[in-house]
């Protein structure tokens, strides 16, 4: 792993790398690679205040699904259909295709937050790719644009 330091608006940004991705974040937010939840990483936001008890994160999963020979849309359309059955009042806002990725804005209720996600799935050599930011719904639109930065630095390899 080769971790870079460069000056990005008035945030240091560093550079997670390995053999497979690369991807910039704010140096203020927490690196997790610890593998909790099948996650190649997480990155979590700075805490905004004492007792806050959801920190808005960036984070990547990795799925073989070579066996199951899915396309792009094909495992779109698992993921849609996943959302509106195993996720509390989830919905689907917004489900934008790209050149090679798509990309899939929902909400839903997870224990006792109101979550708003937005994911990027990519399907390269029998591997798909989720890279999702999660925040609470009330906090989402003050997010997305350094969540847009991070996840728009992302490369697969």
């Amino acid at each position: 792993m080769v971790v870079s330091i460069s000056s990005h608006a008035q945030d240091t940004f560093e550079t997670l790398e390995n053999a497979t991705y690369a991807i910039s974040y704010p140096g203020t937010w927490e690196l997790n690679q610890s593998g909790q939840m099948g996650m190649s990483f997480a990155l979590f936001s700075p805490v905004k205040f004492e007792g806050d008890q959801f920190r808005e994160n960036v984070n990547l999963v990795i799925q073989d699904v070579s066996s199951h020979n899915l396309d792009l849309t094909g495992f779109v359309n698992l993921s849609e259909n996943q959302i509106k059955t195993m996720i509390q009042d989830g919905e689907i806002l917004e489900s934008e295709k790209g050149d090679d990725s798509h990309k899939l804005v929902y909400s839903g209720t997870m224990g006792q937050f109101k979550l708003k996600f937005k994911q990027y799935y990519w399907v390269k050599d029998g591997s798909a790719y989720i890279l999702t930011f999660t925040a609470e719904q009330s906090e989402f639109d003050n997010y997305n644009e350094i969540a847009r930065q991070i996840m728009d630095s992302f490369q697969i390899k």
